[in-house]
């Protein structure tokens, strides 16, 4: 069962320390102290991507020496040792001191949140942007499945996370390094492909797609097979896919809630989408955020605009991340493609 944040669900000894297993197999140990009227409490992170927060939170810590914010734990290890009120989270970086913590309860916190519009500016070349932020999300959703399991993963959610182990899409990296590596190929990603390519109507993307399933060899494709394909689902006339993929989206993502900093800072988000479509809007544009179009004078759309987000994490964030606003436009009479910019 998961929780949503606050107090949280509270764990047993057992429990976290899998937990825990889990963050140090992934060499992903972070500790974030935060204060309260009494001890402090100790916050790790579980998986903190766009789509959910889940994070181990231990309540009433004493430490057994001064543990600072900028402390450098990498490579770091953490078991739990005790049982009852005497366990202890044990922390041994691999250089430093030892720390000890000891706590009066450990819980797992978290929530899952709405991600349809969110995009990254992470890439230091422009090509395909529209297509690179689906994989991202897709292979966000993928994570999340293993992290948090099927309940953490809505049902669009459990056939769309699939497309990550397709490799003609995961070829577009949201990054500047490839993470074709970083997913197995399966026959489900490539069938997963398949049949939004004949929902999307697009039977000659279907047909190779289905040719490219029929290659695959255990959980891996020839590269040049991917790269092929890859060129094949950029081109204009496979637009529809792409179209129906972000589609599909938007409607699983739109089952989670939203994102919420506090009053002052939800209302100033709020104004910078009014302010960012009424720029739109003043030079003729047509639509409601985050999708707006611009038609010529025969009342033909020729230019489309989607604007995206970057969404810092309500928890644990980096006071130097802030909400922003991108955009992405595509011109329908020529080349596709602008590069991510902030408005």
């Amino acid at each position: 069962m998961l929780e949503r944040q606050g107090e949280g669900r509270p764990l047993t000894l057992t429990e976290a320390k899998g937990y825990l297993d889990w963050i140090r197999s992934a060499d992903a140990l972070e500790l974030y102290i935060e204060e309260t009227e009494t001890f402090p409490r100790l916050l790790i992170p579980y998986m903190m991507n766009d789509a959910a927060e889940y994070y181990l939170k231990f309540d009433d810590c004493r430490f057994s020496r001064d543990l600072a914010r900028e402390e450098d734990l990498t490579g770091a290890s953490a078991f739990l040792a005790g049982r009852g009120t005497s366990a202890a989270l044990v922390i041994r970086p691999r250089s430093g001191a030892m720390v000890s913590v000891w706590f009066r309860q450990v819980y797992l916190c978290g929530a899952c949140y709405r991600y349809g519009d969110i995009g990254h500016d992470w890439r230091s070349s422009p090509g395909q942007e529209d297509i690179r932020r689906l994989v991202n999300l897709v292979c966000v959703l993928h994570d999340k499945m293993e992290y948090l399991g099927p309940a953490g993963c809505n049902e669009l959610e459990r056939d769309l996370l699939l497309l990550a182990e397709f490799g003609p899409f995961r070829w577009y990296s949201p990054i500047d390094e490839s993470i074709l590596d970083w997913y197995r190929e399966s026959p489900e990603g490539a069938e997963a492909a398949r049949q939004a390519a004949l929902s999307a109507g697009d039977r000659v993307l279907a047909e190779a797609i289905g040719a490219y399933a029929g290659s695959l060899k255990g959980d891996r494709a020839d590269p040049e097979a991917v790269r092929a394909l890859a060129e094949l689902l950029a081109l204009p006339e496979h637009a529809a896919f792409i179209d129906l993929i972000e589609s599909r989206i938007r409607a699983a993502s739109s089952r989670w809630p939203l994102r919420s900093y506090g009053g002052k800072q939800d209302a100033e988000n709020a104004y910078q989408r009014q302010r960012v479509t009424y720029h739109y809007k003043q030079e003729g544009y047509e639509g409601d955020y985050p999708l707006l179009y611009k038609k010529d004078k025969n009342g033909t759309v020729v230019r489309r605009v989607r604007l995206v987000e970057e969404q810092p994490f309500t928890v644990m964030e980096d006071e130097g991340v802030r909400f922003r606003i991108f955009s992405m436009a595509r011109d329908l009479t020529g080349p596709v493609g602008l590069r991510f910019r902030r408005e």
